[in-house]
């Protein structure tokens, strides 16, 4: 985990992520965000960049209760699987950028 302000240090750091797998569509996307919103400090964002909808969506009212909690805002960069869940009957994709 890094912890900058720094825009030099995240494009550093984005740069040197490695891409493996793949092959699914589906994948524990949430369980990646609840695990990252329960280390990561109050008022943070967490950014998600991902190619597949998630399969774990019953970790959906977890993830939005950390992010209420933690008051941190999670920005979702997802391409080609989309999956719409429902959360009190109102349609959402998870995980769209939520400011709370």
């Amino acid at each position: 985990m890094t912890e900058t302000f720094d825009p030099n240090v995240i494009m550093y750091k984005l740069n040197r992520v490695a891409i493996k797998g793949g092959g699914d569509c589906a994948e524990m996307g949430i369980t990646a965000v609840v695990q990252a919103l329960k280390i990561i400090k109050p008022n943070s964002y967490v950014y998600v960049f991902t190619d597949a909808s998630a399969k774990d969506t019953y970790l959906v009212d977890e993830a939005l209760e950390l992010i209420q909690r933690k008051q941190s805002q999670v920005i979702d960069k997802q391409t080609n699987c989309v999956q719409f869940i429902f959360s009190n009957q109102t349609p959402i994709r998870f995980m769209d950028t939520y400011v709370l």
